[in-house]
């Protein structure tokens, strides 16, 4: 399990932490970049 991610240098991201724990909703106004967060797991799991 994901309990912690960082992103850097993705997009608008440049050194984003993130605390994952059994539950995790992202929100925020649109255009906050949560789609990015998500893009960027997703990468992470094509890449593995």
């Amino acid at each position: 399990m994901i309990t912690k991610l960082k992103i850097a240098n993705f997009k608008s991201h440049r050194n984003t932490k993130l605390n994952a724990s059994n539950l995790t909703v992202l929100t925020g106004v649109n255009s906050s970049e949560k789609t990015s967060v998500l893009q960027s797991l997703l990468l992470l799991r094509q890449s593995f």
